[in-house]
């Protein structure tokens, strides 16, 4: 398979998946918990890893951490790992721009530091 081909299979099924990624993600933006309290985004994570029928999915680690297992290719040797965290911050909304159903001093913000 070409780069080309490849990158064009992935456009692909990267849009057949795109309405469902934005649901999550208005979701979890919903509903942000603080570090060490996010049972909930756990619950929800964990969830949907097992929708997706992965070998193994184990919760409770250290806390809200989930681990999740496919197994792939007997006999392969190969490894992937991805992390993310599951925690909101504490911010101050200045704006007042928030839903009056969510805490005032926290807020989810992916992809920052």
């Amino acid at each position: 398979m070409t780069p080309g081909a490849i990158y064009d299979e992935l456009d692909r099924r990267a849009a057949q998946v795109a309405d469902q990624v934005i649901q999550w993600r208005q979701h979890r933006h919903g509903q942000p918990e603080l570090s060490n309290r996010e049972s909930n985004t756990a619950a929800f994570v964990a969830d949907q890893l097992r929708a997706l029928n992965l070998d193994e999915v184990r919760t409770g680690i250290a806390g809200h951490g989930i681990v999740a297992v496919p197994r792939g290719r007997r006999g392969s040797d190969r490894t992937i790992a991805l992390r993310a965290d599951i925690d909101a911050l504490p911010v101050l909304d200045r704006c007042r721009l928030r839903p009056p159903d969510r805490p005032a001093d926290t807020e989810m913000i992916y992809g920052t530091m």
